[in-house]
C-alpha cells in the first residue's frame, strides 16, 4: 500500500506553541495510520523534502492516475464543500459502511449532512455552522457506538470543541 511517508526525507515545521521554525529529519518522526507526530506536538508543516523513484512508464502512470480520479469522483461528493473523510476506518471495517448500516446516510443537522454518496463525508449544503457539524459528528459517533459497539475516531481535528 502506498504511504507518502516512505518517500519523506525531512520537513520544516512551525511549532505553534513557541512560534519557532526548525527542520526535522524523517528518523525523528512517527507515522501510523492517519496519524503522525505532527499532531502530538502541534506542529504545522511549512516545507517537505521527498525522494521519489523515477518511473519512465508515463502511459501507465497517466492511465492509473485517470482511473484513480474517476473512481474518486464517482464515489465521493466533490460537487459540495466537505471535510473529506471524517472518521478513521476501524480495524477490518469501514467507517462509511458502519454509518450507512446504522441508517445515517443522508441524515442532516441544519446545513451539515452525511453525504448520500459516501457516508464518511459530511457535506455543507449551504450554511452549515461549525456547531452543526460538531453535533452531526457526535450523533454519528453515538449511534455507531450504540448499534455496532464501535467508537469512530475523528480523522479531522476539531479546534475549540
Amino acid at each position: 500500500k502506498f504511504c507518502i511517508s516512505k518517500y519523506l526525507l525531512s520537513v520544516q515545521v512551525l511549532d505553534t506553541k513557541n512560534l519557532s521554525i526548525y527542520k526535522l529529519n524523517k528518523e525523528n518522526l512517527i507515522f501510523k495510520y492517519r496519524f503522525s507526530s505532527f499532531q502530538l506536538n502541534k506542529l504545522t508543516i511549512l516545507k517537505a523534502n521527498f525522494m521519489f523513484k523515477i518511473n519512465k512508464n508515463i502511459k501507465k502512470i497517466t492511465a492509473k492516475t485517470k482511473q484513480n480520479l474517476k473512481n474518486k469522483t464517482n464515489m465521493q461528493p466533490y460537487h459540495l464543500p466537505s471535510f473529506g473523510s471524517v472518521f478513521k476506518n476501524p480495524t477490518d471495517n469501514y467507517a462509511g459502511r458502519l454509518i450507512e448500516e446504522v441508517g445515517l446516510k443522508g441524515f442532516s443537522i441544519g446545513g451539515a449532512q452525511v453525504s448520500n454518496m459516501h457516508s464518511n463525508f459530511i457535506v455543507n449544503n449551504g450554511n452549515a455552522t461549525s456547531e452543526e457539524i460538531y453535533q452531526l459528528i457526535t450523533v454519528i459517533q453515538q449511534k455507531v457506538l450504540q448499534k455496532k459497539g464501535i467508537f469512530l475516531h475523528p480523522e479531522v481535528r476539531m479546534i475549540g470543541y
